[in-house]
């Protein structure tokens, strides 16, 4: 066979007719489309699930809680009952069956989540007879096969939310490449076209996943085709597994951006026949939502350099890190004797004799772990406690003196006081004060 043969000419050789002009469907005209019925509701869930759209749900792997979420909407839109307890904000607007393609986690593992949902939600475990699981079946959207029967299934069942965990999990292609991931958006077109919103979860870069003034649609993971096509995109973020809140972000085609803070509350008892602690209650709590995006409290302008009241006044009964001065040979006797000028001439050291010019305080360890956090633009779990026990509980500070506690710059400071604030082991006021509220 030549090489210029056309693929036409190859199918019909094997007696495949690709001519499907006969069967092409006639292009619709605006006054019959406008006509037909759209009195379908537009939201599953009020301000977070949209109904007959194609939604994407990340968040970063075990902080975000993304199957939880999922697993609590399914109650929520089968049980007829609010997505968070005595909230009315959250009740379903659509009720019916769920369909859940699970293809991560183990089987044990899930069982606890759903029976801890139904303890939280006070739902009776026997009552989830309409919601449908695949559980770790290997179903493949990028397979047109596997997507000819779930379609079969879809339309007996007619399933109002279909949910779908994870991305990576359900391609054989790689979800880098636009053309792979083409094939799974396509799929899940076709899903929702059988009146079902399709929830799809996905993983976040392990990079940009972690930085908290990133664009969240390009935090996930894997080819940009998948965020230029969603409908609704609720994005799950905890930069810090100290942070007691998780930040959602609910970005929609069609509404306008809102946010707010999402808490689980787990509890947790210990099995009489295994003695393994284990996930017994589950349920979501969701603050108020805006539609303004949050923006950091506001910190005054900083000093070069802290006052030798300051240092006094925080030294006294608290360990800090150990200072070294990284110019002129100045020391910590130096600063004490010569608090750094304001305005003026400047002082010389008693142990060199040389003019003091810079008071750039660096402690050892801890600034050079904070100095090196702030040039990746992130703090790991680490630094955030390293950064919290330096300071002294319970004490109302300004940040020119927690700078000192951290024998950070400034600039490094007031970037580190922002993240902190973030965790919720410490508070910061209007005034740029802030307070270590909880002890690492």
């Amino acid at each position: 066979m030549k090489l210029t043969e056309t693929v036409t000419d190859f199918a019909s050789q094997v007696g495949i007719d690709l001519d499907v002009s006969a069967n092409w469907p006639r292009p619709q005209s605006l006054d019959l489309f406008l006509e037909q019925s759209s009195n379908a509701p537009q939201w599953l869930i009020p301000d977070l699930i949209p109904a007959d759209a194609f939604v994407i749900l990340s968040g970063q792997m075990k902080r975000g809680h993304k199957t939880f979420f999922a697993l609590a909407s399914a109650i929520s839109i089968n049980r007829n009952v609010s997505l968070v307890v005595n909230d009315n904000r959250f009740i379903p607007q659509v009720t019916g069956p769920v369909l859940i393609i699970e293809e991560e986690g183990a089987r044990s593992r899930m069982q606890e989540r759903i029976r801890a949902l139904c303890y939280g939600y006070q739902v009776d475990p026997s009552s989830l007879n309409s919601i449908f699981m695949y559980f770790r079946q290997r179903i493949k959207l990028d397979l047109r096969s596997h997507v000819t029967g779930l379609l079969a299934v879809v339309r007996e069942i007619q399933p109002k939310l279909i949910i779908i965990d994870t991305l990576a999990e359900v391609m054989s292609g790689d979800e880098n490449k636009v053309p792979d991931v083409a094939r799974v958006i396509h799929a899940a077109q076709d899903l929702r076209e059988t009146g079902s919103s399709v929830m799809l979860l996905c993983h976040l870069d392990k990079q940009r996943g972690e930085d908290r003034h990133g664009e969240l649609d390009m935090q996930v993971r894997g080819s940009s085709a998948m965020v230029g096509a969603y409908d609704a995109h609720i994005a799950m973020r905890k930069y810090h597994n100290a942070a007691k809140h998780i930040n959602m972000t609910v970005r929609s085609r069609d509404t306008e951006e809102i946010t707010g803070e999402v808490t689980w509350q787990f509890e947790t008892a210990i099995s009489q026949q295994t003695g393994n602690k284990f996930t017994k209650s589950a349920k979501l709590l969701i603050g108020p939502l805006s539609s303004s995006i949050p923006t950091d409290p506001p910190i005054p302008d900083l000093p070069l350099s802290p006052s030798a009241s300051d240092i006094a006044s925080l030294t006294r009964g608290h360990r800090r890190p150990s200072m070294r001065i990284v110019d002129r040979g100045m020391t910590e006797t130096d600063l004490l004797a010569h608090p750094p000028p304001r305005s003026g001439s400047t002082p010389r050291s008693q142990t060199t004799g040389t003019r003091i010019t810079d008071h750039t305080l660096l402690g050892d360890a801890l600034a050079a772990t904070l100095i090196t956090a702030h040039s990746r633009g992130t703090l790991s779990d680490h630094d955030v406690r390293a950064a919290v026990r330096a300071l002294p509980p319970g004490q109302r500070m300004s940040v020119e003196s927690a700078c000192l506690c951290w024998g950070a710059p400034p600039d490094v400071a007031v970037w580190v006081a922002r993240e902190l604030a973030t965790t919720g082991y410490i508070t910061l006021d209007a005034d740029g004060m802030l307070t270590r509220s909880d002890p690492a």
